[in-house]
């Protein structure tokens, strides 16, 4: 039973790379986190690097460094439903009660692509509800984000 399991896992992760390989050789694809790529350009290390902040911000639940890599006009889209909600207040309370509820928030990018201002995460997101260091929830999420004058201004997420 393991066996099968095991082919089937070579055989994902084999059209997996195919994949990667095709994407990078037609410029689909500058840069996918844990793959030797070429040079990013200014663009996209801005994107990187805001991304980045907010991930980290979010870790630490730190809602004025969360909100501040947002644009103030920011769109939180679900895909397929459309638009959540809009604005950095609506942010703001949003995630605030949630950060001020978990005793912990863990999300990390498991997979990156970037081009130019646009830049996709299949990210792993964990929390704790009763007790820190106690993971009691954990989701993958594919966030899409785009970058507007160095901030977050549109992210769509899709489960």
């Amino acid at each position: 039973m393991l066996s099968k399991h095991v082919f089937i896992a070579k055989k994902y992760v084999t059209k997996l790379i195919s994949r990667v390989m095709i994407c990078m050789s037609l410029g689909l694809v500058s840069y996918v986190q844990g793959v030797e790529m070429p040079q990013l350009s200014e663009e996209e290390q801005v994107t990187v690097q805001i991304v980045d902040l907010q991930l980290q911000a979010y870790n630490n639940q730190n809602i004025t460094a969360f909100a501040a890599t947002y644009h103030d006009d920011v769109e939180i889209h679900a895909f397929p439903g459309g638009l959540q909600y809009q604005g950095k207040d609506e942010l703001i309370k949003h995630y605030g009660k949630k950060f001020a509820e978990l005793k912990c928030l863990n999300a990390s990018s498991l997979t990156r692509m970037v081009q130019g201002r646009f830049l996709v995460d299949h990210e792993l997101a964990q929390s704790c509800s009763k007790k820190a260091g106690e993971v009691d929830q954990s989701i993958k999420v594919i966030a899409a984000y785009e970058i507007v004058d160095g901030l977050i201004k549109r992210v769509t997420f899709m489960r």
